[in-house]
Order: structure tokens, then C-alpha cells, then sequence
């Protein structure tokens, strides 16, 4: 296939760039840079105004922290969101489709508000299974530079779930649960998976290369697997709805409902995870598929008898 090629599977002519898969990437990452690099002069700027910096509060974070220390980094994170996935892919979708980048990303028309319903219950389903995937990736051997990445990153998400306060809470919830959900699902599902699948046309291949991207993205390595079957399974909700919104509606219940647990349970939750062995729980982990396969059946049912019938795998 010419990536250059200008005459698309889905009729669009040669007008303007829109067909170009390459030129498309080359403006992605480019905007991903430059917006990177507004990101880390925003940050600079918090950090004269607060007398803080990253490379001296990240290694020391712990849930003892002050909690300032700790907004330092909720901020930090956010503006690092909003430069590194949101603003580079509306720039992009901009650039190349204009008056329908809504529609290119996936975004317009709006979903059933069944199918937001069916993408909670399904993210929710599917805790056992990730966990299963987790302890697998728990047996395989890493490398120190890898083990040392993930304890730092381990560290820090502690410290960070400490809520004391209900603003912290929704603080979290904005910062860890609902950023997320909007920039990465732009990015990995909104372009990455859709513009494989508009050019190479092979819809299921382009769900589990994004979701691969997806998770090695991450650098956290002692959860690759389980993240890779989160990836996978909202590009499958994106394939079988052709909406952004419901993947983006399942990452925030699945981020957020992690959020919600350690506010209810608190410093309860996070000693028994530091004391916990991690163990297989197949019994949860085959009831989780049972009940899966169930919930995207009736979903994908509905799919056919509300909004007619859709692209399968």
C-alpha cells in the first residue's frame, strides 16, 4: 500500500491531505512534541510558582507526603494530559479534516446512552480477568532497570491515592480516572487504531496493534498483559459501537472505580495491597469471562436491533 496515496477507502479525495497515512503520523508526532514542550513550560512555571520541581519530589513521594507535594504532581500529571494527548490530537484532526474532525475521531453522533450503561458493567466485569492477566505478568522475570521503573511508578500512584478530603477525591478522579479516559482514548482508539483500520482495512488487527501501543506506552512492564487485554477490549467497544465516547466511558469506570475504592476503604486498601501475594483467582477470573462473553452479546444485540447492523470481527 502508498502510504502517500490520496484516494481513500472511504470515498474522500484528494482535496486535501486527509488520505495520507504517513503525513499524518509526521503531524501527530510533531504535534506531540511541540505540545510536549508547552507541557513542560507549564509545568516549569508551576514549579517557580510553587517553589517545587519533578525530579526532586518523584523520587521521594510516598503516601506520607505533604499533600501540596502531592497536588504538585495531580497538576503536573494533568497538564501533561491535556499537551501530550488532547491538544496534539484535535490539532491533527483539525489539520487534516476540519469542519469533520468530530466525526473522524468518532465523536459525532453521540451513542445510546444503553451502550455507556453496557461499557461500565462490561470495564466492571472485567476486574478478575485483568487481575488473572496481572498475576501472569507478576511470573515473568524483569530485568532491575524495569523493576526499579515499576516501583517508582508503584510509589507514586500510593501516594497519590491518599484522599483525605472529598476535593482531593474528585482531584483523583479528574487526574487519574477522567484525563486519561478522554486523552489516550483520542489517541490510541480516536487516531491510532481508526486510521489503521482506514488504511489496511483489517478492523480486528487494528485493535490489538493500538492496544499493544497501547500498553508499551505505559513503561510499566509488571503490567503489560493486563493492559493489553484493557486496550484490546476498548478498541473492540470502539469497532462494535463506531462511537469514541463508549471506550472512553469504560477507561474512566475502570480508572475511577479504583479511585472510589481506595476513598471508601483508604489507608485499609493500600496496607492490605502492600501485604497481599498476589495469587490467581481462576474461579473469578472464568466467571468474569462467562459473564463478559454474556454482557457483549446482549450489547452487540442491541447494537443490531437500534442502530442496524455493524462491521463484525
Amino acid at each position: 500500500m502508498n502510504l502517500f496515496s490520496f484516494d481513500g477507502p472511504d470515498g474522500e479525495t484528494a482535496a486535501g491531505l486527509s488520505n495520507s497515512l504517513l503525513l499524518k503520523l509526521i503531524f501527530l508526532l510533531l504535534s506531540i512534541i511541540i505540545c510536549s514542550l508547552l507541557g513542560l513550560l507549564l509545568i516549569q512555571l508551576l514549579s517557580q510558582a510553587t517553589g517545587m520541581t519533578l525530579t526532586e519530589i518523584v523520587p521521594i513521594l510516598n503516601p506520607e507526603s505533604p499533600l501540596e507535594e502531592r497536588n504538585f504532581i495531580r497538576w503536573s500529571q494533568l497538564l501533561n494530559q491535556l499537551t501530550s494527548f488532547v491538544l496534539p490530537v484535535l490539532l491533527m484532526s483539525w489539520f487534516f479534516y476540519r469542519r469533520d474532525m468530530w466525526r473522524s475521531l468518532s465523536l459525532y453522533p453521540p451513542p445510546h446512552i444503553v451502550l455507556i450503561l453496557f461499557a461500565g458493567i462490561i470495564m466492571l466485569t472485567s476486574f478478575p480477568l485483568t487481575q488473572l492477566a496481572y498475576w501472569f505478568n507478576q511470573q515473568l522475570p524483569l530485568p532491575p532497570w524495569m523493576s526499579n521503573m515499576e516501583d517508582q511508578a508503584n510509589d507514586t500512584i500510593k501516594a497519590l491515592l491518599v484522599m483525605d478530603s472529598p476535593a482531593v477525591f474528585l482531584f483523583n478522579l479528574t487526574v487519574i480516572a477522567l484525563m486519561p479516559a478522554l486523552g489516550e482514548e483520542l489517541l490510541f482508539r480516536g487516531v491510532i487504531q481508526q486510521q489503521i483500520e482506514k488504511h489496511f482495512h483489517r478492523p480486528v488487527a487494528a485493535v490489538w496493534i493500538s492496544a499493544v501501543i497501547f500498553s508499551a506506552f505505559h513503561l510499566q512492564f509488571a503490567g503489560f498483559f493486563p493492559r493489553l487485554l484493557l486496550g484490546a477490549l476498548l478498541g473492540y467497544l470502539l469497532l462494535w459501537t463506531r462511537s469514541l465516547w463508549v471506550p472512553m466511558a469504560a477507561h474512566f469506570v475502570f480508572n475511577g472505580a479504583q479511585i472510589v475504592g481506595h476513598y471508601m476503604i483508604g489507608e485499609e486498601l493500600i496496607a492490605t495491597e502492600q501485604n497481599k501475594e498476589i495469587s490467581a483467582n481462576w474461579p473469578a477470573a472464568i466467571l468474569s469471562v462467562i459473564l463478559l462473553f454474556g454482557l457483549i452479546y446482549l450489547m452487540r444485540r442491541f447494537i443490531r436491533r437500534e442502530q442496524g447492523p455493524v462491521e463484525s470481527s
